[in-house]
């Protein structure tokens, strides 16, 4: 505020005279803005402002003289140092934003600067002293009196370093001038007594104005924070008298001034003429004890006897009190003796209306007592505890059941009757599972305590145990649902790849310079194919899309090569040792499923090795009779091939051992096991008419014999050899040969062409439409390929159909189950040929479709 009236009157000077206009416009257009109580901050800020700005304006024509006397002279430097100092000047002025410390530094650095060029150039008679006089006075000014000497340093630096140079003949108007090392002792001398004095004098005099102008502030300062203080103190204690007096007028509890010699009121509030009914001057004119009833007139009268023999009533009151309308309320009374001068003992009543607060404790209680009522009669746990776990209080249903008494419960640990798990420990040393929720309670004064609430959920658990088997049998049902779908998409491709591979085999075949060693290679080939459409079978047959079919089977066979798979799968330290039969019978089965009971079987006994054993598997021939020991009551008498699978693995229990076949049981961990593996077996045993027993004990591993009835009267198949004359149909009519694989389609259009018929190639069903629906007349016969994109082989012989109801058509596809060939003939196709088919077989069909005539 001091500094504010500073500047004021500065301001009123300021607005007098020429000059002193030009110095108010000039600092009303660069403001300087500094902290509270900061003016000689405010004062260097203007110093430097008006020293700049004089500069800059005052220097202008002589800067510009001065730039063209250099630009005669050729004094680049001296050009150059001025434009640039000129410049930084402008700077100064316009950027304000700059610390003042910096402007100030950079102000000083060029008038130092200035003189020493001025002095190298021009000598000692020129302003460059003045310059450097300017240096040291402006350090003081604007910095103080540190800065003042570090000045006068630099310039005593400056002229000693300049008086070595002028003995040195270094500048070039020494002999021009006549300067000599004594002319400048004597010169400088002068030059720094004048300048170092009337430096240190001006740094010293702004310290002194410094440190009085802060004494001064603080004074002020202090002698204001005092009168505010003063003025807040008398504000304070208005504010307060005033709220003391509508605190009695307009407090929410009524107050009472009583005479306790005569029980007369001699001060009332608005509140108790509320409660009563009554105006205050009716009140004063009554005694208490005539709206006070029964017991709390007894009561009101001990306190006042207390009061008046000195003693102190801290204790709330509560009373029954009846209003001018009869009507019975319910008040909560404090009461305090009043300390006075006189004789005349008094006491000041403040009084609440507690008639909500008693309606609601009788509320309370009734809610009380239903809550005991449920409390004793509900059939879950209620435990209440301290923070320890030690149980305080329970109901009788905790007690029935833990099977305690409900005295006994009192003092135990809860944690020793519910551990973490929450399953509870029956008294009777049953076990069942808890669902178990607690509260702290922790009301503001009072010890903490747990309520706990706690229902035995055994059958629930027991209901989600069995929901969760469901939905992993759903699971694993829906898992084999798409390994299958996946399956049955492999096997349709790679029948077209074999489909391939066996028509080239057939072209190099009816090449008449094969040798006996291009022959055995390609009959290599050939039994690769084979190979290869055994193994699409047992794709198609594990994707149930084709029908299982049961054939002459030699089981050794199937074992050697299930071993093949079942010795990558298992670890090394697993060592498999084999007894086959040399005279084994056949049986009647599909090799697939009777090498998916090998690989099941062996998966079974890995998992119960890990530490590594050994695997025994043997066949063998076994008459089955009426008087076999141990069979007779299950097996059906006959020849039987059995299969004995063995394993030294940890073994079961008989309860385990009579369940393993059972779907979905199984021992492992979670994620370690479906369940399916055995049952999958016995299902396999079962519908080959077989039977299969498991023997094991624990640590003695575990042995399967599985049974397979033998074949009589019928041999295994034997392939038949290739050979290279083969007698293939001949034709002339026109074929459709529709595949939307390049190969297949060029490999049955060149088969056709060799026996003479005319081929139309197709690789969809669009396009297939299109050219029939064209050559309709000509087209004699359509080949037509089931599995294509787009509208597919399905639709497209519907198509063909339409366009002609008499067309004939040999359907093919990758798919070879019974339900499809009977579909595609339902529909209307002539004949279905799988794939991967033989070229003559093929030229066979279209033959036996054309000379049929269907």
């Amino acid at each position: 505020m001091e500094c504010d009236r500073k500047r004021s009157k500065l301001k009123d000077k300021e607005s007098g005279g020429t000059f002193n206009s030009m110095l108010s416009i000039l600092f009303r257009a660069f403001p300087v803005a500094i902290e509270k109580g900061d003016d000689l901050r405010f004062w260097r800020e203007r110093i430097l402002l008006v020293t700049l700005c004089s500069g800059v304006l005052f220097a202008f024509f002589p800067f510009i003289q001065g730039m063209k006397l250099a630009f005669e002279e050729r004094s680049w430097g001296i050009a150059l140092a001025d434009a640039l100092f000129y410049g930084v000047a402008v700077a100064l002025i316009v950027f304000r934003r700059i610390r003042f410390e910096i402007r100030a530094g950079a102000t000083l650095f060029m008038l130092l600067v200035l003189g020493l060029i001025i002095l190298n150039y021009r000598g000692p008679v020129t302003s460059g002293l003045i310059y450097l006089f300017g240096f040291s006075v402006f350090a003081g000014v604007l910095l103080g009196l540190r800065a003042s000497l570090v000045g006068l340093g630099v310039n005593a630096w400056a002229v000693v370093t300049i008086g070595w140079l002028i003995d040195k003949s270094y500048f070039p108007w020494v002999s021009q001038l006549g300067i000599t090392v004594s002319k400048w002792i004597v010169t400088s001398g002068n030059f720094l007594f004048l300048s170092g004095a009337a430096s240190l004098s001006i740094a010293v005099l702004v310290k002194g104005l410094e440190a009085s102008l802060i004494s001064e502030i603080r004074t002020s300062e202090e002698l204001e924070k005092e009168a505010q203080e003063r003025k807040l103190a008398q504000q304070a204690l208005a504010e307060s008298e005033k709220k003391y007096r509508q605190l009695v007028q307009f407090a929410p509890a009524g107050i009472v001034e009583i005479d306790l010699s005569t029980g007369k009121l001699l001060t009332v509030n608005d509140v108790l003429s509320r409660y009563s009914g009554y105006s205050q001057e009716e009140l004063m004119r009554m005694n208490p004890l005539e709206f006070l009833e029964g017991d709390s007139r007894r009561r009101f009268v001990d306190r006042m006897q207390r009061l008046i023999q000195g003693e102190t009533v801290d204790e709330p009151a509560e009373y029954m009190l009846t209003n001018r309308n009869g009507k019975t309320f319910w008040i909560e009374s404090n009461v305090a003796s009043i300390q006075s001068n006189s004789d005349t003992p008094k006491a000041m009543i403040t009084l609440h209306d507690i008639t909500k607060r008693k309606l609601s404790e009788d509320r309370l209680k009734e809610s009380e007592e239903r809550y005991r009522t449920l409390y004793d009669s509900v059939h879950d746990m209620i435990c209440i505890h301290d923070m320890d776990g030690k149980i305080i209080k329970s109901n009788p249903a905790m007690a029935e059941i833990f099977g305690y008494d409900i005295n006994d419960l009192v003092g135990k640990q809860i944690y020793n009757l519910i551990p973490q798990e929450y399953r509870k420990d029956f008294f009777e040393g049953e076990h069942h599972y808890i669902e178990y929720n607690n509260v702290l309670i922790q009301a503001s004064g009072k010890t903490p305590y747990v309520t706990g609430i706690g229902r035995d959920i055994t059958d629930r658990i027991a209901a989600q145990r069995e929901l969760r088997l469901l939905e992993e049998k759903l699971s694993q049902a829906q898992k084999m649902e798409a390994v299958g779908t996946l399956a049955g998409g492999i096997a349709h491709d790679f029948n077209n790849l074999l489909q391939v591979i066996s028509g080239y085999t057939e072209f190099l075949l009816q090449k008449k310079s094969l040798d006996r060693t291009a022959l055995s290679n390609i009959e290599g080939i050939e039994q690769a194919v084979e190979r290869g459409e055994e193994l699409v079978r047992r794709l198609l047959v594990f994707s149930h899309k084709e029908a299982r079919r049961m054939e002459p089977v030699d089981l050794n066979m199937v074992i050697k090569d299930g071993l093949r798979i079942l010795e990558r799968t298992i670890p090394q330290m697993i060592t498999i040792e084999t007894g086959l039969s040399d005279d084994l019978r056949p049986v009647k089965g599909n090799a697939v499923q009777l090498e998916q009971i090998l690989m099941n079987l062996g998966t079974n006994a890995r998992d119960a090795m890990p530490e590594g054993g050994t695997i025994r598997i043997r066949t063998s021939n076994q008459w089955i009779g009426m008087d076999t020991p141990d069979h007779a009551h299950q097996f059906d008498p006959g020849e039987y091939v059995v299969l004995e699978f063995s394993d030294t693995g940890s073994g079961m229990s008989q309860d385990i051992s009579s369940r393993i076949f059972e779907p979905f049981f199984t021992t492992k961990g979670v994620g370690k096991g479906t369940g399916l593996g055995l049952a999958t077996v016995y299902g396999i045993v079962k519908a080959h008419g077989g039977y299969i027993t498991c023997s094991s004990e624990l640590g003695k591993g575990a042995r399967f014999l599985v049974y397979i009835p033998a074949l009589e009267g019928e041999g295994l198949v034997v392939p038949k050899a290739i050979t290279q004359e083969k007698s293939i149909p001949a034709g002339h009519e026109t074929v459709l040969v529709v595949d939307d694989d390049e190969a297949i389609l060029n490999i049955a259009g060149e088969s056709l062409k060799s026996c003479g018929y005319e081929v139309v190639p197709a690789s969809s069903g669009e396009e297939a439409l299109r050219l029939y629906e064209e050559k309709r007349v000509e087209i004699d016969l359509v080949v037509l390929d089931l599995g294509m994109p787009g509208i597919g082989g399905r639709k497209a012989l519907d198509g063909l159909l339409k366009l002609n109801p008499d067309a004939r058509v040999l359907v093919a596809s990758g798919y070879t189950s019974d339900a499809q060939i009977k579909e595609v003939m339902g529909s209307g196709a002539s004949d279905f040929i799988g794939k991967p088919y033989r070229i003559s077989d093929l030229m066979l069909k279209v033959r036996t479709i054309l000379d049929s005539g269907t």
